[in-house]
């Protein structure tokens, strides 16, 4: 349930060269929560 409150994050903020950095934090949050 946690990829929904991070999707639209990752679209808004994560929406050009810092897309990678972001989605690389996402990832690690998710983990965590998953």
């Amino acid at each position: 349930m946690g990829l929904d409150n991070q999707t639209p994050v990752a679209q808004g903020v994560g929406y050009g060269p810092g897309e990678t950095r972001f989605t690389g934090k996402i990832d690690k949050i998710t983990l965590e929560i998953d």
